[in-house]
């Protein structure tokens, strides 16, 4: 773009963003009492997504501004998107914001909602910089700030690899990589306040925008400088000392321009593996309990041990993974969020790519993330996609163990939610409150119910069906006026000649 271009374009983009100028309009979304998503007809909201995150250069995901793609994720019944919005693209250069990027996310965001679709802005980052061997998540000028290591990068390794070979994650145990994340905890050279500054920005660009879920504050955030203080290996340590001061103070900053949207905050990775006090370290959330129905944990699920494999799963696998693992995250993290109040998100759980195979590790591991989603009506984001092939072709095997009948809008307190992936069966109950006066809505993916559905509804409850939108829509009877328990059957409708569907 030529120089003299560049000035028109930036006030062009300015004045976008001052109009709030949008297509679609979302209900705006905080957290019940009782940890679930609400929208402002009072229904309860559960949230099926995915991330879009990209590490380079543009520094957005160019796939969510393509209007045809976005169009499948609508159809396949997603409603959220974990929405990388980097601080390298926000803030190329210290104190200057690059306004085409906030644009092209705003437009990425008017995209979704026109299908649908919430986000959540996540500053992502993984290993800080490409300085310890992965992409610049915070800028390059800002890590130049932090304070470097008496024994240099890639001590204790005697190697590196690059990001996307071996075990990247062992690059946060280099030393130069716990100093520099020590430095933003302790505000060394003004490092945190830009960082409070990004998340300002950020705040006053998208706070008008009612389909932004959340801002989550940073990805898989590390415990700080573990060489000179090996107890930061406690979660709680590291929450409590470093993590939730910081989350404290940007929260302030985001709550002096934006008062009403999530604020969304991470634990220590292992943080959500325990509770009590080897748990988050997390005593409140982020501002004070003032802001419990505008806040919600965000916490990851991976089993380490076994992830991006075709092969059977071990019985040992199998109890590690699934039985005790998956099942204690999921668990955690509701107490987390049940003792400190606001919500919680399933933000990320994945490298098991679906491959078709009923057997295989791949499947398994993203089923049993699912089931136990789907047992804790929890809402999540699955990472990464690989919906679409290079040439824009669906990869089938990756996109159908995540298209599934659920409840999307509940007029009432969910209590029971599974779905059954051989039969593409959903059972679903919940507590109608006869005060509320927008329907339930179940989406009805049609991949499985094209040929029609087969329901079964408590007496208590009607229905109908919004084909264009694939919904069913539940609503009380007039003569029900006090809370009632209801429970709803789907299963689809099959001709003669296709008696059953499978992956």
């Amino acid at each position: 773009m030529a120089a003299s271009v560049r000035p028109i374009y930036a006030i062009f983009a300015l004045v976008l963003l001052q109009i709030g100028e949008f297509s679609a309009k979302l209900p705006k979304i905080k957290v019940r009492q009782d940890g679930h998503f609400v929208d402002d007809t009072g229904r309860v909201r559960i949230f099926h997504g995915f991330n879009a995150v990209n590490k380079a250069f543009p520094w957005y995901p160019q796939h969510m501004s393509n209007r045809s793609l976005v169009k499948h994720y609508k159809e396949w019944g997603f409603n959220a998107v974990r929405l990388g919005t980097m601080w390298s693209g926000v803030e190329p250069q210290q104190g200057k914001y690059n306004e085409t990027y906030l644009q092209v996310i705003r437009d990425q965001l008017s995209n979704l909602a026109d299908n649908g679709l919430y986000a959540f802005l996540d500053m992502h980052q993984d290993v800080l910089s490409k300085r310890f061997g992965t992409y610049d998540g915070a800028p390059s000028w800002l890590v130049d700030l932090l304070p470097k290591a008496n024994n240099p990068y890639p001590w204790p390794w005697n190697s590196t690899k690059p990001f996307y070979g071996g075990n990247w994650a062992k690059q946060y145990l280099t030393e130069d990589c716990g100093v520099a994340f020590q430095g933003l905890y302790d505000n060394v050279n003004h490092s945190q306040d830009m960082l409070i500054a990004f998340w300002k920005k950020v705040a006053s660009t998208f706070k008008d925008v009612t389909s932004v879920l959340g801002y989550e504050l940073i990805n898989e955030p590390w415990a700080g400088n573990v060489w000179k203080d090996p107890f930061l290996f406690l979660p709680g340590k590291a929450g409590s000392q470093n993590l939730l001061p910081m989350y404290h103070n940007i929260a302030r900053a985001i709550r002096e321009i934006d008062n009403d949207t999530i604020i969304m905050y991470e634990p220590v990775t292992w943080g959500i593996w325990f509770n009590g006090q080897f748990g988050t370290g997390f005593d409140t959330v982020p501002g004070g309990p003032e802001y419990r129905d505008r806040s919600a944990l965000s916490y990851h699920l991976y089993c380490w041990i076994k992830s991006g494999d075709s092969e059977p799963l071990s019985f040992l696998d199998r109890v590690v993974c699934d039985d005790i693992l998956a099942a204690d995250v999921l668990s955690n993290a509701r107490k987390e969020f049940t003792r400190t109040g606001g919500g919680g998100f399933l933000t990320e759980f994945g490298e098991c790519d679906p491959d078709g195979r009923k057997n295989s590790s791949n499947t398994i591991l993203c089923e049993t993330a699912l089931k136990l989603a789907d047992k804790n009506l929890a809402s999540w984001t699955y990472w990464d996609t690989d919906f679409f092939d290079g040439n824009g072709n669906i990869q089938w095997n990756n996109v159908k163990p995540f298209i599934r009948a659920f409840p999307r809008a509940i007029s009432g307190t969910p209590s029971r939610l599974s779905w059954e992936p051989d039969t593409h069966s959903m059972e679903f109950s919940y507590l109608l409150d006869p005060k509320i006066s927008a329907p339930t809505e179940i989406f009805v993916p049609p991949l499985y119910f094209g040929e029609g559905m087969v329901v079964s509804v408590s007496d208590s409850v009607v229905y109908s069906f919004d084909k264009d939108n694939h919904v069913l829509l539940v609503r009380p009877k007039d003569s029900v006026s006090k809370p009632v328990d209801v429970k709803i059957y789907l299963t689809p409708k099959y001709s003669v000649s296709r008696k059953s569907l499978t992956y």
